[in-house]
């Protein structure tokens, strides 16, 4: 239920509705849509300027801001499911520059990184109830900031979510 630790399918579809991602891809056209961040501009070969969404919560109430894009990105080097996929990312050098900008680094110039900025192994995750609840928090209880709230999983019996009256 953790989506930089998370590689079978049946996660992956929980978490699609749980998480956002940073931007949206148009599935027939393939072009970027905003998402959890509404604009975006390469500000040199290696750095990725984001504007964040402003008034987006998590399920749990928290603020949704750039701590929790620059905490995501911190995870990547040792998620299960990040650890190699996303080793192009710089996380000592991706930086927030306010609540609702963050600029994201990369060790080479990186043409992909919008196209796994949509991917669900970078949903954004809420650095606070991370820090409050340990890093294997999400297998318990998934915080995102999507549509569904998630209620419970039973596995080998079923998932319960409910709606998200707050979804932004």
């Amino acid at each position: 239920l953790d989506p930089q630790n998370n590689s079978q399918l049946g996660g992956m579809c929980v978490e699609k509705q749980v998480y956002d991602p940073l931007i949206n891809k148009d599935p027939e056209t393939g072009e970027f849509l905003p998402g959890l961040a509404t604009e975006w501009e390469w500000v040199d070969e290696t750095h990725l300027k984001l504007t964040l969404r402003e008034g987006v919560k998590f399920h749990n109430g928290q603020d949704f801001t750039a701590a929790d894009v620059v905490y995501t990105v911190s995870r990547f080097p040792t998620g299960s499911s990040t650890g190699s996929l996303y080793a192009a990312f710089d996380p000592e050098n991706t930086v927030a520059n306010g609540d609702y900008e963050v600029t994201l680094a990369f060790y080479y110039p990186f043409s992909p990184a919008l196209n796994f900025l949509t991917n669900g192994r970078a949903y954004i995750v809420p650095h606070e109830y991370m820090e409050e609840n340990g890093e294997q928090a999400l297998n318990q209880v998934m915080i995102g900031t999507g549509a569904f709230k998630f209620v419970e999983w039973v596995v080998g019996s079923h998932c319960t979510m409910e709606r998200n009256d707050e979804y932004w």
